[in-house]
């Protein structure tokens, strides 16, 4: 993951679950050749069919100094901000291996099943609010 780095602001690799049943979520897999589609990305963020898993994540100081502080509102889905910021970024780069294992257990915070219509409708609202915000953020630091 750190040659990965090279040049980028942010890596994200895939992870192997294990030790629980897995739900649709995990079978969802970040590709390499998807790192250059910065908008298709934000876009699969949003509608939910691009996962990261914040344990598969490397950062650069500098990225986080854009991310930080999270959202207020923001109570989920920590993740996913980190990844939006790295693709308005154009600073992100996928790998296709797993770098990791990740533990299944009842204290995840990824449901295992569809969640409410109106859940999912909140969680889209705040991650528009997330490009939003991560939009304004990058402008701003590019003024500075």
């Amino acid at each position: 993951m750190i040659a990965a780095l090279d040049g980028r602001s942010m890596v994200v690799s895939n992870c192997r679950h294990f030790d629980g049943a897995p739900g649709s979520f995990h079978e969802i897999r970040l590709r390499a050749k998807d790192s250059t589609h910065h908008l298709r990305n934000i876009l699969g963020i949003v509608i939910g069919y691009r996962l990261h898993w914040g344990c598969a994540m490397a950062v650069r100081r500098s990225l986080l100094a854009q991310a930080l502080p999270f959202p207020h509102y923001m109570d989920e889905s920590h993740d996913q901000w980190l990844a939006t910021v790295g693709n308005i970024n154009r600073s992100i780069v996928y790998m296709d291996e797993d770098t990791i294992l990740h533990r299944l257990h009842g204290e995840n915070l990824t449901p295992h099943g569809i969640r409410s219509a109106s859940k999912i409708l909140r969680a889209r609202v705040a991650f528009l609010r997330n490009v939003y915000i991560a939009v304004r953020r990058f402008r701003q630091t590019r003024k500075a």
